[in-house]
């Protein structure tokens, strides 16, 4: 599933110029959800349930991603970037 959220003018234009080529079975995963916030989370709450909804979209979790304590704790390894190159670039 896609889930676009505040999305511009010109990208609603270029998706509805789009959408129609794209196969049914795709179409079906994308939803592009409104600005208005009661509407937007009427959409939400019927894709993911409210907890996992994050608080500026009208949700209730409240997670911040600290990408310092995510790539220093070790949670994340990378083939590519040690923990410290991914702290810099983040940083």
């Amino acid at each position: 599933i896609l889930v676009i959220v505040n999305m511009g003018a010109a990208a609603q234009w270029f998706f509805k110029m789009v959408m129609p080529f794209l196969p049914s079975e795709v179409r079906l995963k994308i939803h592009i959800l409104p600005t208005r916030g009661k509407d937007r989370l009427k959409i939400l709450k019927s894709l993911v349930e409210e907890q996992f909804i994050p608080t500026w979209l009208g949700g209730k979790d409240d997670y911040i991603f600290d990408a310092t304590e995510y790539y220093m704790n070790g949670s994340y390894k990378s083939a590519f970037i040690t923990d410290e190159q991914g702290v810099e670039y983040a940083g």
